[in-house]
C-alpha cells in the first residue's frame, strides 16, 4: 500500500509533536538529556512541539494522512534559529523544566553539534530538525515517504540537506536516502553523527 505524505494541517500541531514524542521517547540524546523515563515523557511534546512549530514557521512540516510520520526541515537561510526565533516558539521555555544539568548538558550539546554543522555545511541547504514515526509503523516506509517532498525539491534546486542522529542505527535508514557521514563526534560520551546530502 502506498503511502501519501502530506503538508502537516497547524491545527494538527499538537497530535505531531505526540507522534515525534513517542518516536523520541528512547532516543539517546533525550535519555541524555532526561535521563528519568516518566520526565522524559511529559516533557517531550512540548520540547519537539517548540521545534515542529518553528518548522511550520520557517520550512516545512510533512506527515501522512493518518498522522504515522513527521519530517520537520527548515529551509535554506533559515537553518539557525536566533534567542528570538527560539523565545517566540517556545523552544527556552519548553526546555526550562529540564533543570539546571538538563539546560547544561543541552546547551553544551547544542554548541558542539551546531560547531560540526557550520563546519561541513556552508553553502545554503535544508536542516531536517526533527524525523519521528509511530513506534509501531517503524519500518513500513513511512519514514521515507515523509522525507521524499523535501528531498525532491532539494533536488530540483540543487541544494544539500543536513541533519544529526545520535542513534547509530540510523545510519542506514538515511544512507538509503543518499545521507553520508559528515561529522561523526560526542559530547560528554554522547556519539552523534552529522549526515548530509549532495542534490541528485
Amino acid at each position: 500500500m502506498s503511502i501519501t505524505p502530506v503538508p502537516l494541517a497547524p491545527a494538527d500541531t499538537r497530535r505531531a509533536a505526540a507522534v515525534l514524542a513517542r518516536a523520541f521517547q528512547d532516543d539517546p540524546m533525550m535519555a541524555f538529556l532526561a535521563p528519568d523515563p516518566d520526565r522524559r515523557a511529559r516533557l517531550l511534546p512540548g520540547m519537539l512541539g517548540a521545534g515542529l512549530r518553528d518548522c511550520l514557521d520557517q520550512g516545512r512540516v510533512t506527515t501522512t494522512t493518518d498522522l504515522a510520520g513527521v519530517a520537520c526541515w527548515l529551509r535554506p537561510g533559515r537553518t539557525d534559529p536566533g534567542p528570538v526565533r527560539m523565545l517566540r516558539t517556545g523552544i527556552l521555555v519548553r526546555s526550562l523544566p529540564l533543570g539546571v544539568g538538563g539546560l547544561r548538558r543541552l546547551l553544551g550539546l547544542a554548541g558542539e553539534m551546531k560547531a560540526g554543522h557550520h563546519r561541513v555545511m556552508a553553502d545554503p541547504h535544508w536542516y531536517l530538525l526533527q524525523l519521528g514515526t509511530e513506534p509501531d509503523r517503524v519500518g513500513r516506509g513511512v519514514g521515507g515517504a515523509v522525507l521524499a517532498p523535501v528531498l525532491a525539491e532539494a533536488d530540483r534546486a540543487g541544494q544539500a540537506c543536513y541533519l544529526e542522529t545520535h542513534n547509530e542505527r540510523n545510519l542506514a535508514f538515511y544512507a538509503r536516502h543518499g545521507f553520508e557521514p559528515a561529522v561523526a563526534d560526542q559530547y560528554a560520551g554522547l556519539r552523534f553523527w552529522g549526515l548530509r546530502r549532495d542534490p541528485r
